[in-house]
């Protein structure tokens, strides 16, 4: 069997082709959209459904991060899907949960709210299958010289989302709550087809090759969703030890359910004295998280892949500290301030998280690396649903949002040393030790 050519390790990442990123982007922008726009129109949104906000964010809240352990459980068996179609019909099932919202009344009761609810469930469980399906298949197609950058590339949905909260505010104002959840919805209908057409295939090893007995006979058809190549995936494709894994998930528990607390009480400091922000002015000056995190995705593609992954994370993981300790100081007594550091704080979590998923991505062996990434969002899920709980109860109890803030840049700072004292050294490593082994043919037909 011959080896991989240039032109064979170029077809190999497909995310460099201009159409594949376009379909990509859009749907991930979409659902993105979709996943975020309650966090800064909790406020309006519980109030336009005439609900607490404590009953709003301790059920539909949690209901959508619940769906992450269902995710898991099932990622492995409708993984045999193939990823253009897993996609797809994790697309097709999120825009039916969005479009159905239209049968509710503008007043949610009790029972209707359990119905919500389930509504949300079920587009979480599809958000979280075509999450980790698009990461795998990053991880999969792209060599690890260009995992960061590749990553970075893909996850501008994320900060594009954030630009949709101008319009969010706009339809959440003038339309009522239902609007934004119908379009989006539309949206990733009309996008379902082009994903399952331009998402790249799976690469699958071939068996040890024989020679055939029967020149003559023809050629097995093949399926799209699956798709052999000359040979078996880079060996870069490790797995962390048990510390480096522990050490990383726990880190990441204890970040990111402090940055959540943060994340989801924001909207009510706006609302509240001394700031009284509406709906469409806080949507307005939520432009300052799609800043943050637009700057989190170019400093990501730029430099994740020439400082290594893992100085990366601790790099971002400190910087959190000291933007939610900055905006604990100023949130009182200056807006721009305060906006400031929290748009810092929505960088380097924005960061935080783009590495993290391009670290589990490129450090676990192909057999397991789509369930790893789904134990990676579900430990993010179950960190968002921890700060979704108590986010309320503490903002009362800390008396505002500066006790909120402080809080969690303790939490954030114990996050930052555990991650530093148990962080996967051999990583670069492998990266160095591959291209001494010939990979610098994959990487020359990359991004």
């Amino acid at each position: 069997m011959c080896s991989p050519t240039k032109k064979a390790a170029a077809e190999a990442n497909p995310f460099r082709r201009a159409e594949v990123l376009f379909w990509v982007i859009s749907s991930k922008l979409v659902m993105n959209s979709t996943i975020r726009l309650v966090f800064p129109f909790l406020a309006y949104l519980a109030s336009s459904m005439d609900l607490s906000v404590v009953l709003f964010s301790s059920t539909f809240l949690v209901a959508s991060e619940l769906a992450s352990p269902i995710a898991l459980l099932i990622s492995k068996p409708i993984s045999r899907l193939g990823s253009p179609k897993l996609a797809s019909c994790s697309l097709v099932v999120a825009a039916t949960t969005n479009v159905l919202v239209l049968a509710f009344p503008p007043t949610v009761s009790v029972p209707s709210l359990v119905l919500l609810c389930i509504l949300r469930l079920t587009f979480g469980v599809a958000f979280n299958l075509f999450t980790s399906t698009i990461q795998s298949s990053i991880s999969q197609n792209s060599p690890l010289a260009t995992q960061g950058r590749t990553t970075g590339m893909v996850e501008t949905s994320w900060t594009l989302a954030a630009v949709t909260f101008v319009l969010h505010g706009f339809m959440i104002k003038e339309y009522g709550w239902k609007a934004p959840f119908v379009v989006n919805g539309v949206c990733m209908l009309l996008l379902a087809p082009g994903v399952y057409w331009y998402l790249p295939t799976d690469l699958v090893a071939p068996m040890v090759p024989t020679v055939p007995t029967d020149l003559a006979a023809p050629a097995a058809p093949t399926d799209r969703s699956v798709q052999s190549v000359d040979s078996p995936q880079p060996s870069f494709f490790q797995t962390l030890s048990k510390k480096e894994t522990w050490g990383f998930f726990l880190s990441m528990v204890l970040r990111d359910s402090s940055a959540f607390c943060v994340l989801t009480t924001y909207s009510l400091w706006l609302s509240a004295e001394p700031w009284n922000q509406d709906a469409g002015e806080s949507g307005t000056l939520s432009l300052v998280i799609a800043a943050g995190e637009g700057s989190a995705v170019l400093l990501m593609t730029l430099f994740s892949d020439r400082l290594g992954l893992t100085f990366n994370q601790n790099l971002v993981n400190f910087g959190v500290v000291f933007a939610s300790a900055g905006l604990a100081a100023f949130q009182g007594t200056s807006l721009p301030a305060s906006l400031f550091f929290l748009g810092l704080v929505f960088l380097f979590f924005e960061w935080s998280a783009l590495t993290s998923i391009a670290l589990t991505g490129s450090s676990y062996d192909a057999s397991i690396r789509m369930q790893m990434i789904s134990v990676m969002l579900t430990t993010m899920a179950v960190s968002r649903s921890v700060g979704a709980v108590v986010a309320e109860p503490l903002f009362e109890l800390l008396d505002g949002f500066g006790g909120i803030c402080s809080v969690a840049a303790c939490s954030q700072l114990v996050a930052a040393f555990v991650f530093f004292a148990t962080r996967p050294e051999a990583q670069e490593a492998w990266a160095e030790r591959d291209q001494k082994e010939g990979a610098t043919e994959l990487v020359e037909g990359a991004i």
